[in-house]
């Protein structure tokens, strides 16, 4: 898999492998091979996400922080 893949890239490449392994009669080592590529790419994607959950976060975080301070200094 390649490192430099964006989550949207990631995302649908692991769309195309279901949709292979769904509708298509694939010897077992390839569907076996398709499969462990599916799980690495939804492994990706599940990471980046809670990355960005984790970024997202800390960003709210320091919002609410200056908005408790910028209420301090109005009253």
């Amino acid at each position: 898999m390649d490192k430099n893949m964006t989550i949207e890239q990631a995302q649908e490449k692991l769309e195309e492998a279901i949709k292979r392994l769904e509708n298509e009669a694939l010897p077992m080592k390839e569907a076996m091979e398709l499969y462990a590529e599916a799980g690495e790419l939804l492994a990706f994607c599940m990471n980046t996400l809670n990355e960005y959950k984790g970024t997202v976060t800390v960003i709210n975080d320091r919002l609410q922080q200056l908005s408790a301070e910028d209420d301090f200094y109005e009253e």
